[in-house]
Order: structure tokens, then C-alpha cells, then sequence
């Protein structure tokens, strides 16, 4: 089955993991406070716990959610900056 990919797949394994998992997408929610929104923002970290929730994550078309804390998204951009300047960089 991995022999269309690679050889080397099942070989694979992690070295390093960091504090965030890679952000695939932004969502976001209107600044103005709207009724019940808090809480609608609290549960959302939680959907892949119950059947409904997971449900409502395939509409979504992810896995999970959370919340991006301050400084994740410019800490996400860096590594990938970093990383295309590694690319081009032949190194």
C-alpha cells in the first residue's frame, strides 16, 4: 500500500513535536458580543469528545478545534518561513 508513496514511509517515525499542532485553518466569530457565544467558544475545543460533536467536526471537515492562543499563528508563520528559506536555500 505505501509502495506508490515511498519505500521509507512505514519507516517514519516523530522527532520533535511542538506545543501547537500545525493550524490548517482560521475560523473566526464577530468581536460583538452575542448571546450564548462565550459558551458556544468554551465548547468548542471539546467537539471530538461525543458522537454530536464529532458529527458536527465532519461538516466542519476537521478533526479538532481549539482555540489559538496569542502569538500561535506568527509562531506557525515563522516555522514556515524558516522552512521554505531551508528549501530554496539547498542546505
Amino acid at each position: 500500500m505505501t509502495a506508490g508513496i515511498g519505500p521509507r514511509v512505514p519507516c517514519l517515525r516523530l522527532l520533535a513535536a511542538g506545543p501547537f499542532p500545525v493550524i490548517e485553518a482560521l475560523g473566526g466569530v464577530p468581536a460583538e458580543p452575542r448571546p450564548r457565544q462565550a459558551e458556544l467558544i468554551d465548547a468548542m475545543p471539546g467537539l471530538n469528545r461525543d458522537l454530536p460533536g464529532r458529527q458536527l467536526l465532519l461538516v466542519l471537515r476537521t478533526g479538532r478545534l481549539m482555540r489559538v492562543q496569542p502569538g500561535a499563528r506568527d509562531s506557525q508563520l515563522e516555522r514556515r518561513n524558516d522552512y521554505g528559506r531551508h528549501v530554496k536555500g539547498g542546505h
